[in-house]
């Protein structure tokens, strides 16, 4: 009887599963630096459509004394899918993607070490190496995105803000904002108003200076949704004691610079009422510009 070189059943299978964890997770690792993680959320959406549609053909399937399992999944993937619907031709996981793509990113890891084994398994094979090679690719998504990561947490340096409510941040933002801090702290009273466009909030924060109005962003989609001449009614009922202008740029709202492509009005307004006390850094809301400030007093106030 000839030899044979055979694993014995048992073994086969763990072993399997061993193997297919780990060239998913090392293949994968091995050409992360090559990997757009960045875009890699893009499908999202339309997984997340998939979802529903699978969870609701799985309902249609099922007795009604066993669809409570069935019916939270489907809540699940639709609540996924409505999230999404803000970014739903840019999905992505970073900035506020990190919130609405969160319950998708859930449902995405569900379907693949869950339902797709389960689905494996009902047909009578074996779900173990499909899901081992699932645990790979995540390990391999997780570096891969911790590699993205690692250069940016490890530029920012420098604590910013007050004892118990600082943040870290680039040595270079870390001057702007301190001067800005400390300039503003220099020309209006403790209680007094103070408007940061086209957004900065945590500011008023750290200065424990309230915004003029009910407003305290203003980028292109709040002009759009509340209105320039609202928005420049309720300046005139509560001027500001000083406003500051951040450096943005606010092209994923559609428009690039308050003052120059949106909020022409809003920028004329406090032109004519403000007038610079110091520029901090590079001038804000131009092109070219990296990072600066600019605080505005009323004109009155130095006369």
């Amino acid at each position: 009887m000839g030899g044979r070189a055979a694993l014995p059943e048992g073994r086969t299978r763990p072993l399997a599963a061993v193997a297919a964890f780990g060239v998913a997770a090392l293949g994968l690792g091995w050409l992360a630096a090559e990997v757009p993680w960045l875009q890699a959320a893009r499908a999202l959406p339309l997984f997340a459509l998939g979802a529903t549609v699978y969870c609701a053909s799985r309902l249609a399937r099922r007795d009604a004394r066993r669809t409570s399992r069935g019916i939270l999944q489907a809540m699940a993937a639709v609540f996924a899918t409505v999230l999404l619907a803000k970014i739903f031709f840019l999905g992505r996981i970073y900035q506020y993607g990190f919130v609405l793509a969160l319950p998708a990113s859930l449902l995405f890891v569900a379907a693949l070490v869950s339902w797709i084994p389960g689905e494996i398994e009902r047909r009578g094979g074996s779900p173990a190496v499909f899901r081992a090679a699932a645990f790979g690719l995540l390990a391999a998504v997780v570096y891969g995105h911790l590699l993205v990561m690692a250069p940016q947490v490890a530029a920012k340096t420098t604590a910013l803000g007050p004892p118990g409510d600082a943040i870290r941040v680039e040595p270079g933002v870390a001057q702007v904002v301190t001067a800005t801090l400390r300039t503003v702290r220099e020309h209006t009273r403790p209680g007094g108003r103070v408007a940061v466009l086209p957004e900065g909030a945590l500011l008023n924060f750290w200065l424990r200076r309230a915004t003029p109005t009910a407003h305290f962003s203003f980028n292109p989609f709040e002009l759009h949704v509340y209105g320039e001449t609202e928005i420049l009614d309720s300046f005139e009922a509560t001027p500001p004691d000083a406003v500051v202008l951040f450096h943005q740029d606010t092209r994923e709202h559609g428009a690039r610079f308050l003052g120059r492509d949106y909020g022409r009005q809003l920028m004329s307004w406090i032109d004519r009422r403000y007038e610079t006390v110091r520029l901090i850094g590079e001038p804000p809301l131009e092109p070219g510009t990296v990072f600066g400030a600019r605080v505005l007093v009323p004109r009155s106030s130095l006369e």
